[in-house]
């Protein structure tokens, strides 16, 4: 609300709800106007260079198939279209995507750190474009899997936008971090499952009844402790 870039780190244990809880933040979020950008991090394969960031800059340029025929011409027309003065920056954005342009080549200067402050730049420029228009939410999800470059690439991303109307949300699972690893924040929220009573409170407000059936509780409590289905009956 106060036009200011925020960085939210969300985390817990596999099953405890963080997919859910993006979901809604970007439900809500869209009916409120805002942008919202994706992107996931892989934890196998053979990762390319900036892996966590591609995603998020497919999404931003409403590029759904990188292999299809004239996926470069679309990305120049996407990105010209939402702001004409990042036209420096699409042999960048070209180079990212992992496409071809004959017109805008990436500069064989472009190694090493001079390639990382381009990134940096071209990737700072385009979200603060969108933001412009409207506020932004850009999530990450599974950051555990990002490596160290990541994360400083990400805390640089983070100081070039500041104070932008721009939101980001990266998404741990909890057994992945240590005194080692983390999370890259402003603030941290952390989820963790509910304990009887607080199952039993949700369910009542489900169902709209302070009466439950017995033994309902208990066993949905456990059933979601265990990350197994509900099978119980009355």
């Amino acid at each position: 609300n106060r036009g200011e870039s925020r960085l939210v780190s969300l985390v817990g244990a596999p099953g405890v709800g963080k997919t859910r809880l993006v979901h809604e933040l970007s439900r809500r979020a869209l009916e409120r106007g805002f942008v919202v950008l994706r992107g996931q991090c892989q934890s196998y394969g053979n990762i390319p260079p900036f892996q966590p960031f591609l995603e998020t800059l497919a999404d931003a340029v409403e590029l759904a198939d990188p292999s299809q025929p004239g996926a470069a011409g679309h990305v120049i027309e996407r990105v010209l279209a939402l702001d004409p003065g990042l036209s420096p920056h699409l042999p960048v954005y070209v180079y990212l995507l992992g496409l071809d342009h004959a017109a805008h080549p990436l500069s064989a200067e472009l190694r090493g750190q001079s390639l990382r402050r381009a990134v940096i730049r071209a990737l700072g420029d385009i979200l603060i474009a969108h933001a412009r228009r409207h506020p932004l939410l850009v999530i990450v999800e599974d950051w555990h899997w990002a490596d160290e470059a990541s994360d400083a690439l990400y805390r640089d991303l983070a100081r070039a936008t500041e104070g932008q109307p721009i939101m980001g949300l990266l998404t741990y699972r909890s057994e992945q971090l240590s005194d080692n690893r983390r999370p890259l924040s402003h603030r941290l929220l952390n989820l963790s499952h509910f304990d009887e009573a607080g199952t039993a409170g949700l369910l009542s407000e489900l169902l709209h009844s302070e009466q439950l059936p017995a033994g309902l509780a208990s066993h949905v409590h456990a059933a979601a402790s265990s990350g197994m289905g509900c099978g119980w009956r009355p």
